[in-house]
């Protein structure tokens, strides 16, 4: 084993704790939105993202057809993208029958 500086060991294990932590952060931008200073999280309805948020700069709505047990049901999606200027990702927020359970960060 070839001896390392206590600078490189310090390095390589705050590198090893970011790693560590980036699947949380990934999971923690999931959990919801930030509007200002305003926050909505997932399962909030979509009247409460637009009162919070104000209207998306672009929406579109669909529905699908799932099973279960053999069943179908439909599920109307809604997908509200929220543009956060030059600096910023993009959010895309996405509805299931009216209640948000997804926001992800959209690259441009």
């Amino acid at each position: 084993m070839v001896p390392r500086s206590p600078l490189v060991a310090a390095l390589v294990l705050a590198g090893a704790g970011l790693l560590a932590l980036a699947p949380a952060r990934a999971r923690a931008a999931n959990d919801g939105l930030a509007c200002g200073r305003r926050l909505v999280s997932l399962g909030d309805p979509a009247a409460q993202v637009l009162d919070r948020c104000g209207p998306p700069d672009m929406r579109t709505s669909r529905v699908e057809t799932r099973f279960l047990r053999g069943r179908p049901f439909y599920v109307t999606i809604d997908e509200w993208m929220y543009k956060r200027g030059a600096r910023d990702f993009s959010r895309l927020a996405l509805f299931e029958n009216g209640r948000l359970v997804s926001v992800e960060a959209i690259s441009r």
